[in-house]
C-alpha cells in the first residue's frame, strides 16, 4: 500500500512538473515536439506503473 501510494505521488510530481511551466507561459497549446514528448512520457509512466491503470 505504501509503494503504491508513493508510485502515485511519484506520477503526480511528475506530471506537475511539466504542467505547472506550461501554465507560467499561457500557451494557448501544446507544439507538436510538446505534444510528442508528452505522450511519450504518460506512456512511459503507464507502462511501468501498470496499477495506475487498474484502479481507474
Amino acid at each position: 500500500m505504501k509503494g503504491r501510494f508513493a508510485a502515485y505521488l511519484a506520477g503526480a510530481l511528475a506530471l506537475g512538473a511539466f504542467v505547472a511551466p506550461i501554465g507560467a507561459v499561457m500557451a494557448d497549446e501544446f507544439t507538436p515536439a510538446q505534444k510528442q514528448e508528452l505522450g511519450a512520457f504518460i506512456k512511459d509512466y503507464l507502462v511501468n506503473n501498470p496499477d495506475v491503470l487498474k484502479a481507474a
